[in-house]
């Protein structure tokens, strides 16, 4: 494998990984915005009924 191939292959990883945290992120917050709909409340980073 040569260098090209090596940093072009971490460079892929690097935004596979910044890619997936973002649909983390973004499915995290449908799910706080849809406890809020429903009544609920965020404390502390998790969702409790209020």
């Amino acid at each position: 494998m040569s260098d090209t191939t090596t940093t072009e292959t971490a460079e892929l990883n690097a935004e596979a990984g910044i890619a997936g945290a973002a649909a983390a992120e973004s499915a995290e917050i449908l799910n706080l915005l849809g406890d809020q709909e429903a009544g609920g409340s965020c404390c502390g980073g998790s969702c409790c009924a209020a």
